[in-house]
């Protein structure tokens, strides 16, 4: 498609296309703002609780790995007391190589202490609550912490040999948490994790850099429920976070510490970077495609209104039969048709309204020669009558009443010639239908006898007068007659029948033309009122007498219907209101 800007000159196509970019761009403009923000809101929900459900889940496997800690401990006090109950040193191999494992070997003064040397430092050694001994008197594992020498907190794994009596020694190795922080480390992409002390909240671990670690620190020191979420941010980057305390009590007797799992805000909203870049290249792609598409509309739309416009001036400018072609698919294709119609009809009108304006002159040339010889014409019959008075009886006077009787013949014609060629004004009153059609026939029965057309005329007896205008109903009988008349041709002489009757039914009265000519066809018939339908020859017909009929007999509020069969012949039928 061609784009053209001048196809923006009219009002009409700015309105248009201003409609277009309001009804497309306003609704891609608000679903994009709301669906940005509710894809945030998504991204943001989905991210708490993704972190909060892998937070749950890292809680559950270190708790776990305790757990099984605390099973290989007890496996480990079992084998002591079954070797120490058979006075044998030392544990099995498979054993004391799946123990070191788990846990490092506890140190005393720099010196490595064994399991047996540990089975006989006093209790004094290690200051145990209450509540810790009776969780030891359970034969439950204690989950003991103590201060190291560079101030992290240090954490023992500790088993009592006998729990019915604390006094036969306890067993305490030191935890290996390289195994412990594994199930930390198995996180999801993108996330880093931290673990505080749930009783003093200190740092236990932690993935991310030191610089950020200290700044989770001082947000966490802020009261923290069971479980929850916080936003957190160190010097550049922004996180969301997710923390779930998981307690210890039950099965090592301590209170529990706390799983933090964090993730950068930039990588929560990644998806929303890339939306960002993909939705102004899809605005700008609507915007282009809303534009063509306005403008093919537009131009398909405004062309055709300046070719139509265009058109109009031609015309106007006295350029009858100018054509227009629009190939469009749609209305505009149909006006230009019907446009190329009125213009045909237009320039033909032109040339009956020229034709006419002749025949006006004609007439009026023949009115003139009309008065012209009715001078000599009134001469010659004074004459006559002067020759009559003195003329003897015999020949000579029989020819010169015979002359008279011509003479006056001669004047009657005339006379209806001038009363019929006339335009006079519409003067209606009540008529007689017999008296106008009897005029109508004295004036053309010349005509008919020259084509050898046998008119019979039929009266009803007692037929009611009408009210019209006597110049208006002889101008409609005779058009009706010279349609039947043109009606013959290619018709034997003696077969050529034209009737006119007049009779009443129903309150009205009728005045029915027949005659036995070609006929109409069927698709010709609906068209016959039409101003300059005709299927004549320009030299013939105007394609106005019946239009011209039809609008006469709307002013005497009279009716007319048109029955034909081809080969059979037609018969116009006249419907009257009658005279109450």
């Amino acid at each position: 498609m061609k784009l053209e800007f001048k196809s923006f000159r009219t009002k009409v196509a700015r309105r248009i296309f201003l409609l277009f970019i309001v009804c497309a761009m306003v609704p891609t403009t608000a679903l994009a703002v709301v669906s940005f923000f509710h894809v945030k809101a998504q991204l943001n929900e989905q991210s708490r609780k993704l972190l909060g459900q892998q937070s749950k889940n890292i809680s559950v496997s270190i708790h776990e790995r305790l757990l099984l800690l605390c099973a290989e401990m007890r496996m480990a006090v079992d084998s002591i007391r079954f070797h120490t109950s058979h006075a044998e040193q030392g544990l099995p191999d498979n054993l004391e190589k799946q123990i070191a494992e788990r846990f490092s070997p506890i140190t005393d003064q720099g010196h490595v202490v064994n399991y047996s040397i540990l089975m006989k430092i006093p209790r004094g050694s290690y200051d145990f609550t209450d509540t810790q001994k009776a969780h030891l008197r359970l034969g439950k594992s204690l989950l003991f912490r103590s201060p190291s020498h560079d101030s992290k907190p240090f954490f023992h794994m500790v088993m009592a040999l006998d729990p019915e009596s604390l006094a036969r020694g306890i067993i305490v190795w030191d935890i290996d948490f390289s195994y412990v922080w594994e199930a930390a480390k198995a996180r999801a992409f993108n996330t880093e994790v931290t673990v505080l002390d749930g009783e003093t909240e200190e740092l236990l671990f932690s993935t991310l850099p030191t610089n950020a670690t200290a700044a989770l620190m001082d947000t966490s020191k802020q009261p923290l429920s069971h479980s929850g979420h916080f936003e957190w941010q160190d010097d550049k980057t922004d996180y969301f976070a997710a923390y779930r305390f998981f307690g210890l009590n039950s099965h090592l007797s301590y209170p529990g510490w706390i799983i933090i799992l964090t993730q950068a805000k930039r990588d929560v909203y990644a998806p929303m970077t890339t939306f960002a870049f993909v939705f102004p290249v899809i605005l700008i792609l609507a915007m282009g495609t809303v534009f063509l598409l306005s403008a093919k509309q537009i131009r398909k739309t405004t062309v055709p209104m300046d070719t139509l416009r265009e058109a109009t001036e031609h015309i106007a400018r006295g350029e009858f039969g100018y054509k227009v072609e629009i190939i469009s698919g749609d209305e505009f294709e149909d006006l230009a048709t019907a446009f190329n119609d009125m213009s045909r009809k237009i320039e033909e009108g032109q040339a009956l309204l020229i034709q006419a304006a002749k025949m006006g002159a004609m007439g009026q040339m023949a009115a003139g020669i009309v008065h012209e010889i009715k001078q000599p014409l009134t001469a010659i019959f004074g004459l006559l009558q002067l020759s009559l008075f003195d003329a003897p009886e015999g020949k000579a006077r029989e020819r010169l009443e015979t002359m008279e009787q011509a003479v006056e013949r001669l004047n009657g014609i005339l006379e209806r010639f001038r009363s019929f060629a006339y335009k006079s004004e519409e003067k209606f009153g009540a008529l007689s239908l017999k008296l106008v059609v009897g005029q109508v026939y004295q004036l053309m029965a010349h005509q008919l006898s020259m084509k050898k057309v046998h008119c019979e005329i039929e009266h009803e007896q007692d037929l009611p007068d009408i009210v019209g205008d006597r110049q208006g109903l002889q101008q409609v009988i005779s058009n009706l007659v010279v349609n039947a008349v043109d009606a013959f041709e290619g018709k034997e002489e003696g077969e050529r029948l034209i009737t006119i009757r007049t009779f009443t039914s129903e309150g009205k009265v009728f005045l029915e033309v027949k005659d036995n000519g070609c006929g109409i066809p069927e698709e010709t018939l609906r068209h016959v009122f039409d101003p300059f339908f005709t299927t004549k020859g320009p030299e013939k017909g105007t394609g106005l007498g019946l239009a011209i009929l039809d609008s006469i007999l709307h002013k005497h509020h009279a009716g007319i219907d048109v029955k034909s069969e081809v080969g059979v012949g037609t018969v116009f039928t006249i419907i009257f209101p009658a005279v109450s």
